[in-house]
């Protein structure tokens, strides 16, 4: 997966572990998961991976400046 997609791409699924785990514990152990607090932290979850997923437009990018002159 490393070879072709960016890191910080692959590791922001790393989020997503909590996400599955509450829903398979809602489908295998019967545990209710429609409380607020797990709807927020799911949203949470989601708007980070969004954060860091994103692509960023090269027009709005900061352009920096190199500290050494040749």
């Amino acid at each position: 997966m490393l070879k072709y997609n960016r890191v910080s791409m692959v590791t922001a699924f790393n989020f997503m572990i909590p996400a599955f785990g509450t829903v398979l514990s809602a489908l295998f152990l019967d545990e209710k998961i429609l409380e607020w607090k797990n709807v927020a932290a799911l949203g949470l979850v989601c708007m980070g991976i969004w954060l860091v997923t994103k692509e960023e437009n090269p027009a709005l990018a900061v352009p920096t400046r190199c500290a050494v002159k040749l």
